[in-house]
């Protein structure tokens, strides 16, 4: 889809493009069963970390994690809007435990209580190169399992300290 050079840490014109366009994109997208715009569950949270979005997003690169262009908007129950999107892939990620055509999807928010650092959520589903269709209906979607891999792969793979 896009070079993985411009899917980097450094590349946060995405998120621009993704607040910006999909709103306007999204309703659109719903006469064909699409949507551009969704929504995040607390049940998918993975932690919260006082590093900074860039540091966050350098730690998710080195650990093999690319950013996601097309993940829709997302959002939390409290309103708070996504500022990243990121993917592990089965043959990207260190620990082996994606099964082929699925991935972590990893979504990362400014923290609730509004002190520097971020908070990640995640889930596990299709992957949308994969089985586009099964992706969009959420086949095989399970936020539990998501957060136990993510927090595997950042325990595991990244310098990242979850705060308590």
């Amino acid at each position: 889809m896009f070079p993985r050079f411009l899917l980097d840490s450094d590349d946060d014109w995405i998120e621009n493009t993704r607040r910006r366009l999909y709103p306007r994109l999204h309703p659109f997208l719903e006469r064909f069963g699409g949507y551009a715009v969704g929504g995040v569950g607390f049940n998918q949270y993975v932690g919260t970390f006082d590093e900074d979005e860039e540091d966050i997003e350098e730690e998710l690169a080195d650990a093999g994690a690319r950013r996601n262009p097309i993940a829709c908007l997302k959002n939390l129950p409290d309103g708070r809007l996504s500022e990243g999107s990121w993917v592990f892939l089965p043959h990207e990620e260190p620990s082996g435990f994606i099964e082929p055509g699925m991935q972590v999807h990893i979504t990362m928010f400014e923290r609730a209580d509004g002190e520097p650092g971020r908070e990640l959520y995640a889930h596990y589903e299709d992957d949308w190169r994969v089985a586009p269709g099964p992706h969009l209906r959420g086949e095989n979607f399970d936020a539990l399992l998501g957060v136990e891999l993510a927090t595997e792969l950042i325990d595991d793979h990244t310098f990242l300290i979850r705060l308590p």
